[in-house]
């Protein structure tokens, strides 16, 4: 029917829109953590520490050395994905701003 599709599709709207709306949020979030200098530090001294350990490691032993990359990698991934947070924020913003900028004309 007509009318319970127009009632389905407002409420995978709005749904959407809260989802949205936090997906903006998590991207504010993001973005303070990324500018955050204690966390930028903590990561930075991860990676430096591992650095140095990896280097530290006897010639023969591959797997602890693999171990230590492996921990500055993930790392890296830390950054990486509050990153996409932010990119995944600003994107549900400019698509709210887009949908609002429909409602008013």
């Amino acid at each position: 029917m007509v009318v319970e599709s127009t009632v389905d599709n407002k409420k995978e709207s709005k749904m959407s829109t809260e989802a949205q709306q936090e997906e903006v949020r998590d991207g504010q979030e993001a973005t303070l953590l990324l500018s955050n200098k204690l966390l930028k530090d903590a990561l930075a001294g991860v990676e430096k520490a591992y650095l140095e350990a990896s280097l530290e490691v006897p010639v023969e032993d591959d797997i602890s050395r693999f171990r230590f990359l492996e921990g500055i990698k993930v790392a890296r991934m830390v950054a990486q994905h509050l990153e996409f947070y932010v990119k995944n924020g600003q994107l549900s913003a400019f698509e709210l701003e887009r949908l609002d900028g429909n409602k008013t004309h």
